[in-house]
Parts: C-alpha cells; sequence; structure tokens
C-alpha cells in the first residue's frame, strides 16, 4: 500500500491526476476499521444490532441481612426479551454489578447460551449510624471506594468488598442463594411478568472481576450446588484473605462439578497491593492446580493489565464455552492426584444412608461391618446395618462421646457426661470399664488394651491420653497436650496417632512392648481452612496401607505416613466432618457424618480396624 501512494504522490507531481486518482482508490481501505477495546478486538457478539431483541434491566436496594448484617447495596437485574415467566430461568449472577446486557443479547438470541435472568450484586456498605447515603453515594463507594461526603462532612462507611469477596468462605454463596435470589424473585419485571429462577445449579453461573473474580470462583467451589459455572477474570487469588489457598488444596481434593473459565495479563501488577502477592502468578498457579485435578477449565492469557479490556474482548467466547451443552449436567473430572487415584473408585461417590433426622457424632463399626453411631442431641445410639435404617442400640449420654469395638464385641464409649469409660455387650447390656475419665476419643486393641484421648478440663495442655489395660486402673502414659479429640493406632501397633481439635497439629508415640508411649513428636500436620480457627479434627480412623483418615472442617483429610495430608474427601454439604469409620462388606466403605446425616463411599482402600492383630506395613510409604 506505501509503495502505491508513493507511485500515486510521483504521477501527481508529473501532472498525471487520472493516474493518481485511480491508484488512491486502490489504495484507500474499503473496510471500517474493527472496533477495539485497548489492544483487544471486539466481535460481533459485544456489539448491539438493530434486529437483536434488548432485554430489560431494573435495580432495587437491598437492605441489611444476617449474613453480612447492616449492609446495603444495588442489585441490578437483566431480563431477556426471550423470557415469558413460563418456565424458571437459567441464572448468571455477576459481582459489583451487571454489564454484559449486549453479549446476552446476542448470545441468546443465537441461542448459543440459554434464557438467562443476569443479577448484578454490588458489594455491601455499612454506613455509620445515623447517616444516610443515597443510591449514587452507593454505586461510587462500591465500584471505587472512595469516601463521600454529606453535608460537607465525610462519611466513614464500612466498605465490604474485600470482606465479601476476597475472603474464603461459603458466606457469600449462602448471601446469593439465601438473600439475593429470593429478593429477586420478589420482584417482577418491568413488562410485569413474575420472575422464575432455576433451582438447578448446572444451570446457574457466576463472574467477576478482580476482587469479584475470586469471589465468584469461591462462591462455586465452596457450594457446587449453588453454582457450577465460573467465569473469573483478573482474580485476586492471592494472601489477601487467604486466596492463595486454592491451588494446593484442590491438588488434595476430589474434584467438583465446575466448569472455569479464567482470563488474565502478563502485566497484572496492581500497585495497590503487590505485597500481597503476584497476580498472574496467582492466576497461573489455580489454572494448573485445576487442571492437575480434572476440572474443565479453560483460560484467556494475555498482556494486559490490571483492568477489564482482554475480558470485555473474550466475554463472547468465555459464555459460549461456559454454556455449552448446558441441558447436559457437568460431570465431575478425574484428579492426577495419585494417592485419590489408588484410593477411589471411578463413578463411585458418596450417597445418603440416613435420611430420618439425626445428629450423629462419632461412629464405629463392629466385626460385622454395622456401624454404630450416637445422636448427639438425645444420647441414643444406633445400629446402622449397610444399606439399612437405623435401629436403636442403647441410650447413654447426650453429647460427643468417642466410641470403638473390641476383638469381644463390646462397643467402648467414652461418656463424656458420667466421665466413665463403658463397655456395651450385643444384647445392650452395660459394664463399666474405668471412672474418673473425661475421654474425647477411645481406641481398643486386639489385646483389650483400651487408650483413651480426653481432658481433665477445659484449659489449655490439659489434654491427656489413659491407657486401660483389662481389669486394671487407668494409667496416663501422656500429659501437658492441647485439647484431645481423635486418637487411633497405626495398623502394627508400633505408633499411636492423638489430633486436637483446637490446632492445626497431631502428635504421634511410639507404642512401647509394655503399652507405653513415648518420644511424642508434633508429627502430623492437619489443613486447616482460612475461614476456620482451627482443623477441627475429631474422629480418626485407619486404613491397611497405614494411610490415617482424619474428619476435619474441610471434609475427610487423608495423611501419609510422614504425616502430611496428601488428600483431602469432599463430604457433601460443605459442613464440617465429625465422624469418620471405615464398615460394610469386607471394611470397604468409607462412613462420614456432618452432624446432621451419614454418608458413605466405596473405596479401593480397605479399612483396619483396631480390634484386628496388627499386621506389617509396606516400607517408605508416603516419603519422599
Amino acid at each position: 500500500m506505501v509503495h502505491r501512494v508513493l507511485i500515486c504522490l510521483i504521477a501527481v507531481l508529473a501532472g498525471a491526476a487520472m493516474t493518481c486518482h485511480t491508484a488512491l482508490a486502490k489504495a484507500l481501505p474499503t473496510s471500517k476499521p474493527k472496533p477495539m477495546i485497548g489492544r483487544y478486538p471486539l466481535t460481533w457478539a459485544s456489539l448491539p444490532h438493530k434486529n437483536v431483541p434488548k432485554g430489560q434491566v431494573f435495580s432495587f436496594k437491598l437492605k441489611a441481612n444476617t449474613i453480612f448484617p447492616d449492609t446495603r447495596r444495588i442489585i441490578t437485574v437483566y431480563v431477556p426479551a426471550e423470557y415469558k415467566a413460563r418456565k424458571p430461568a437459567a441464572v448468571m449472577v455477576s459481582l459489583d454489578g451487571w454489564g454484559p446486557s449486549t453479549v446476552c443479547d446476542n448470545l441468546i438470541y443465537k441461542k448459543q447460551m440459554p434464557v438467562v435472568i443476569g443479577i448484578g450484586v454490588s458489594a455491601g456498605v455499612a454506613p455509620p449510624v445515623g447517616v444516610k447515603i443515597t443510591t449514587a453515594q452507593y454505586s461510587q463507594m462500591v465500584v471505587w471506594g472512595p469516601i463521600p461526603t454529606t453535608n460537607g462532612v465525610p462519611v466513614d462507611p464500612r466498605w465490604n468488598r474485600s470482606f465479601e469477596f476476597d475472603g474464603v468462605s461459603d458466606r457469600l454463596a449462602r448471601f446469593l442463594m439465601q438473600v439475593v435470589l429470593p429478593a429477586v424473585e420478589k420482584h417482577r419485571t418491568p413488562s410485569g411478568l413474575p420472575i422464575i429462577l432455576t433451582r438447578n445449579p448446572n444451570e446457574r453461573a457466576i463472574m467477576g472481576g478482580s476482587s469479584g473474580g475470586i469471589g465468584a470462583f469461591t462462591a462455586a467451589w465452596m457450594d457446587p450446588d449453588a453454582f457450577r459455572r465460573v467465569n473469573t477474570a483478573v482474580g485476586t487469588f492471592v494472601d489477601m484473605r487467604g486466596g492463595n489457598w486454592y491451588p494446593p488444596i484442590i491438588r488434595k481434593m476430589d474434584p467438583k462439578p465446575l466448569r472455569v473459565f479464567m482470563q488474565s495479563g502478563s502485566h497484572d501488577d496492581w500497585p495497590a497491593g503487590p505485597e500481597m502477592g503476584s497476580w498472574p502468578l496467582g492466576n497461573l498457579a489455580l489454572e494448573h492446580a485445576l487442571k492437575f485435578a480434572g476440572y474443565a477449565v479453560e483460560h484467556a492469557w494475555g498482556t494486559g493489565g490490571h483492568n477489564g479490556n482482554q475480558e470485555t474482548s473474550v466475554l463472547p467466547h468465555a459464555l459460549r464455552w461456559l454454556w455449552k451443552d448446558w441441558k447436559h449436567p457437568i460431570k465431575t473430572g478425574w484428579s492426577h492426584n495419585p494417592v485419590l487415584q489408588a484410593m477411589l473408585i471411578p463413578g463411585q461417590h458418596w450417597h445418603l444412608v440416613t435420611k430420618r433426622s439425626f445428629s450423629p457424632g462419632y461412629m464405629a463399626a463392629n466385626q460385622k461391618g454395622q456401624v454404630f453411631f450416637q445422636d448427639t442431641v438425645n444420647g441414643n445410639i444406633y445400629r446402622l446395618a449397610h444399606h439399612g435404617d437405623p435401629r436403636l442400640f442403647v441410650h447413654a449420654s447426650p453429647g460427643l462421646n468417642g466410641m470403638a469395638f473390641g476383638p469381644n464385641g463390646r462397643l467402648y464409649v467414652a461418656d463424656s457426661a458420667t466421665h466413665q469409660i463403658v463397655a456395651y455387650a450385643e444384647n445392650g447390656s452395660s459394664t463399666v470399664v474405668a471412672n474418673g475419665i473425661r475421654g474425647a476419643q477411645l481406641v481398643v486393641t486386639h489385646r483389650r488394651v483400651v487408650y483413651v484421648a480426653g481432658n481433665t478440663s477445659r484449659l489449655r495442655h490439659t489434654g491427656i491420653i489413659w491407657r486401660i489395660n483389662p481389669g486394671k486402673k487407668p494409667v496416663v502414659v501422656a500429659h501437658g497436650l492441647r485439647s484431645l479429640s481423635g486418637i487411633i493406632l497405626r495398623p502394627d501397633d508400633g505408633w499411636l496417632c492423638a489430633a486436637q481439635a483446637y490446632n492445626h497439629m497431631g502428635y504421634s508415640f511410639q507404642v512401647r512392648s509394655q503399652g507405653n508411649l513415648k518420644y511424642r513428636e508434633p508429627y502430623y500436620w492437619f489443613e486447616q481452612a482460612p475461614w476456620a480457627e482451627n482443623s477441627g479434627t475429631h474422629q480418626l480412623t485407619v486404613d491397611r496401607n497405614g494411610w490415617i483418615y482424619a474428619a476435619t472442617v474441610l471434609g475427610v483429610q487423608v495423611l501419609d505416613h510422614s504425616g502430611r495430608v496428601s488428600a483431602i474427601l469432599s463430604v457433601p454439604s460443605g459442613r464440617p466432618v465429625l465422624g469418620v469409620c471405615f464398615g460394610g462388606t469386607h471394611f470397604r466403605y468409607l462412613f462420614a457424618t456432618n452432624g446432621k446425616h451419614i454418608y458413605e463411599r466405596r473405596l479401593k482402600a480397605q479399612g483396619m480396624p483396631s480390634w484386628h492383630r496388627p499386621i506389617s506395613l509396606p516400607v517408605g510409604l508416603g516419603e519422599s
């Protein structure tokens, strides 16, 4: 083109006007330049078109609630032209407000995504007492965070954006599901139609950028029954409020049914928080972890900074990818974690066992594989026949009472109310084994030796371990520990593990020939969730390879021979796990309770009851 223009100019100088006109006509472009945002092009789907029906948008204020107390925010609702209120609409939540109306208009018109009602959710703002803030001021604070003034006096609100979006917990998911979506359904569309939202998590998506990006991911990852499609842009997966915690945990945990689209830029060096980590590296680590764990994930990596330019450009592609095959459920992937692969059976997931209302705590399985559990509210102990309804066994004191079977078929219970160790025969008759023991959990060996982990009071460093030989008085074999909550013997009976509910450490003891405990080490390291004050470790169980399974806030954590968490089995509902044990046929089923329901899962691993005779363990398992 340049050469032709130069020839044209020479012709003009020579007086060849007609030749110049012809050359210029050929040299000039005949099409309009492509629309751009920054250095990124916009496609057809990002632009308005006369022949595409336009959706309607309305907003309302959402006032205080119990999940984010005293906060005010703006909720914006997008209703596509195709919505007729004849059936529930799919849902797409956008954090930090709503913006993609044009893209949704075009993609819904082309049937490249379902009829979606969009819900823009601004972050909450809590004004000082007695100060009224206008809608415009709310919007200003939500987006940029400056402090407005009222009558010339600065307003100092509590600006909740980082707390709500960067926080790693299920709080945001609960707020959206329990507060925002019901509030939207109370309204009607601008044309007077009722708003009916889907109850199917497969048809709910969530998106956001920056803090909204990690917030969108957190809401879905914490509760896949709320959202299963995620679009996160320039997400703050750094050490703001624990966002850097995700990659290692995702690698250890069995995958969830999610589809995730990510966008980030190599120059995303936000100057307001470099001390918290690298934005690009945080997103890169998350992407690699998701792929390793078997998630459906796609990324759009660019060279931009901490802005929405590339996200705006790729949004049509992101939404097409997220919503493809939306009529079919998103399936759970298969992790590359070798421990999970050795433990889990493809296609075998958790199954609900108890359909009636219970409050189950610790559990134990007898020689037949039948699982027994106690209702912590009424104190009843029930027998759970495999794939059968619970049947009443005996009544004990209410509370979180530890229990374990012995080789004689008796059920030993650490009664926390009477401070006794009680053994129940198969017919329900009881015998007091020991008095004056404030036990939390216990384990019984093949020689009927009972080890009890408990506490002398509620104070710190009052954790204690007793040994009770048959027919003998209890003997203290370890003391000065923190609050103990779980105890288990390795299958070779050579080592004992004692866990703490209010700490992330667990102790390892060598079991001497006379049953004494020696060489205490804070050997076991339990993973702790950013939202929890501690690991919440309670009951422990073990398989024939010596891997320890711990009931914790995060789920069932699996620790290797070196005391490290190598895998985490998430339990439905996301509630903390209180009890765990192996049972069922050949002890191939893992049972777990979250204090409300009991679930079972068939594993490749086989449980090792403590009353079984010791076995030799493979050398070097879990070492690196």
